[in-house]
């Protein structure tokens, strides 16, 4: 029998050849609350490589893969995806999520299922994630902004905030774009030098109340 699974924790299948694009993502779900289930973080020297990733996956509430062209190839991801499946199917939890990286055809198996398009990555993969695995529906994530259910504006700010302290992530002009329409729906408007305050920002300030 399956481990119970951890709330909000997402294990990320991906090829050693992904590990750039993963690690950022690992990042930012850190950062919005989201446990990532990353192996660079949790394989030690010694560990038995099929019983670790087996724990991982049973013990996951989802199962994120990042479907690339090397994944596609991959037979250690071809496994993990299986035993996933496996598992959903055995408990009826729908917890499997996809992640295209780029224009790799959609398994048959998986074609049933939305994915997240994402050839480049962009802010809009860990927010997609992260409202899933905090069990918002379409609607509600529609209306997250408007309804100050969740603090999206602040999570997007403390991920900009992890990235500066540690210089571990850079932001492209989509990402730039994503944070500024957030903000906007919150009545926010910025410009160039607001953007250039915002990446300044320390570790926990608030760019809201600057």
């Amino acid at each position: 029998m399956a481990a119970q699974p951890n709330k909000r924790e997402v294990f990320l299948c991906h090829s050693s050849k992904d590990k750039h694009y993963v690690r950022k993502l690992a990042l930012h779900l850190e950062a919005m609350g989201v446990g990532p289930w990353f192996d660079a973080w949790e394989l030690s020297v010694g560990d038995s490589l099929i019983e670790r990733i087996g724990q991982g996956i049973n013990s996951a509430s989802f199962f994120c893969i990042i479907l690339s062209a090397a994944s596609a190839e991959s037979n250690w991801c071809k496994n993990e995806l299986s035993e996933a499946l496996a598992n959903s199917i055995e408990s009826g939890r729908n917890n499997i999520l996809v992640v295209r990286k780029g224009k790799v055809p959609i398994p048959p198996f998986l074609k049933h299922r939305l994915f997240i398009d994402a050839p480049r990555y962009s802010l809009k993969v860990p927010l997609s994630i992260s409202f899933r695995a905090f069990g918002f529906s379409p609607k509600d994530i529609d209306l997250l902004v408007s309804l100050n259910r969740v603090s999206d504006i602040e999570s997007a700010l403390e991920i900009l905030s992890l990235a500066a302290k540690k210089n571990a992530v850079e932001f492209g002009k989509d990402d730039w774009a994503l944070l500024r329409a957030l903000l906007a729906r919150r009545g926010v408007l910025v410009d160039g030098d607001d953007l250039l305050r915002i990446s300044s920002l320390k570790h926990g300030e608030n760019f809201l109340a600057c």
